[in-house]
């Protein structure tokens, strides 16, 4: 059997690159003898960075293909006219999954996955154009799709209620890029040097709207004083959404390589986000043994368990007091963070997939 994966996304430093190069890595692992995996790519400017992954792969059972159809043609080709056939790229294939940008038409079995449904939940706070292309494509969806991946529970009511039948869904949960670790000293003092960070701050990861800045912002400036944190540290775009203070510290964007160090060297992770699809950040912080306090809502519980303290993420004071209590259980939090993140992993998220494929293409 040939299954055929669009790859195109995996060259951006996204939650949704990390999914698309985790999971074809852990597949080609997983593969019967029977079984090939197709790599279809669409890339104008970027070829070099997919060209590079696709050669970092192990060099197992796999095919590749890499074209000149940038992300807005790929819209206007498979999405708007939606005529012209993927099988054209693939050639004959029994399964293709589609990335979450476009959804060309197939005569495979066809699979995609749905991270999430921000762009259209909140649209006011996304891009038109980029809220647009998920639009269209979600229709498609709903029309044509035979199986529906998504990483949650939460997810799942979400597409249900945008009306994908249930029937179509499957969840399949995510799990911690496979070189996410946690970090040594050395590499913690160099990046509070790098950032001229305090040694006792809290972390945020995100800047969107649907990550609650301005309520955790406030929130800290509560308990800042009782709680002996000396900033508050915000990584993402940089963002006029919550008011400056002394001990906000916004870095905007930083490497990947500066993030397990961030995690490992805070001294806790508020991640008090409003929605999310599945909600990394959480397992991410278990990795590199960092308290955790989160939402209630949406995927986060799920991706939580009983590792974090869970607040009203609408309630600045619940917000403050999380703080403080996961400031107070930090060996608690720790040991079960350690223990919950276990239960996720991309060879389980790859055997899982791959059950997909096999049963679609029956």
């Amino acid at each position: 059997m040939k299954f055929a994966i669009d790859v195109s996304q995996a060259v951006y430093e996204t939650g949704v690159s990390v999914y698309t190069r985790e999971l074809v890595a852990a597949m080609l692992t997983q593969l019967k003898t029977e079984e090939s995996l197709f790599l279809y790519a669409g890339v104008l400017r970027r070829k070099e960075n997919i060209v590079n992954f696709i050669n970092n792969l192990s060099k197992s059972s796999f095919s590749s293909g890499i074209f000149p159809i940038p992300p807005t043609a790929a819209d206007i080709f498979f999405n708007r006219l939606h005529f012209v056939p993927i099988d054209f790229f693939i050639g004959k294939c029994n399964v293709f999954h589609s990335s979450d940008w476009t959804q060309p038409k197939s005569s495979a079995a066809k699979i995609t996955t749905v991270h999430d449904l921000a762009p259209l939940k909140y649209p006011k706070y996304t891009d038109k154009s980029i809220q647009a292309v998920h639009a269209r494509r979600l229709a498609i969806v709903r029309k044509e799709v035979d199986v529906v991946i998504v990483p949650s529970e939460s997810t799942k009511l979400d597409c249900i209620e945008y009306g994908i039948d249930e029937k179509r869904l499957v969840v399949i949960p995510e799990a911690v890029a496979s070189n996410f670790r946690k970090a040594q000293k050395i590499e913690i003092e160099a990046v509070l040097k790098k950032y001229q960070l305090p040694a006792n701050y809290a972390l945020v990861i995100g800047t969107a709207h649907r990550k609650n800045l301005p309520r955790i912002a406030k929130a800290f400036l509560q308990i800042q004083e009782k709680s002996k944190l000396d900033q508050l540290v915000v990584v993402g775009r940089k963002t006029d959404d919550v008011e400056n203070n002394k001990y906000l510290h916004m870095l905007g964007n930083v490497p990947f390589e500066d993030l397990s160090p961030l995690y490992t060297g805070a001294s806790v992770l508020v991640y008090t986000s409003l929605y999310e699809g599945f909600g990394l950040p959480i397992l991410e912080a278990f990795v590199t043994e960092t308290p955790v306090v989160t939402s209630d809502v949406s995927s986060m519980p799920e991706a939580a368990g009983n590792a974090a303290i869970l607040v009203d993420p609408l309630s600045i004071d619940d917000i403050a007091d999380g703080i403080l209590d996961a400031l107070q259980k930090r060996s608690l939090l720790v040991k079960s963070g350690m223990k919950q993140v276990k239960s996720f992993s991309w060879i389980k998220a790859a055997t899982e997939t791959l059950a997909v494929y096999r049963q679609s293409s029956v």
